[in-house]
């Protein structure tokens, strides 16, 4: 599958603003504040240039595939939030360090998802 250069380039945005979230929660001064709205930004983006899009123009036999794949980013944007707003309430050190995890695994997922599409081999 080959992707209409305007989503290539809504998906290398995405796939940034990934890997710009991703080195934020590898910093010491982690700002809660900042990751929430580093995610609101990432739901934004795949709300309005990439869901409805990529939806809408891909048919054929690769229809299902990024079909099933935007459904798993939608659901792994939606966690990676829940993860923020934990993250935001944790008074634990080790829990604050365990959401981070998590949502450094998401991330990664997130940016997985992003090469199979970026992949042309759907």
């Amino acid at each position: 599958m080959v992707l209409p250069f305007t989503h290539h380039q809504n998906l290398q945005q995405f796939q940034q603003a990934l890997i710009d979230l991703q080195q934020q929660t590898v910093l010491t001064e982690l700002s809660p504040v900042q990751l929430r709205k580093s995610v609101q930004t990432l739901q934004t983006l795949f709300q309005q240039q990439l869901s409805p899009l990529l939806a809408e123009e891909v048919t054929g036999e690769d229809a299902p595939r990024v079909s099933s794949i935007l459904t798993e980013i939608h659901k792994q944007l939606q966690l990676l939030a829940m993860d923020v707003t934990f993250l935001q309430v944790s008074r634990q050190s080790a829990t604050g360090q365990q959401r981070l995890t998590q949502m450094r695994d998401r991330l990664s997922t997130l940016l997985r998802y992003c090469q199979i599409l970026l992949g042309a081999e759907c």
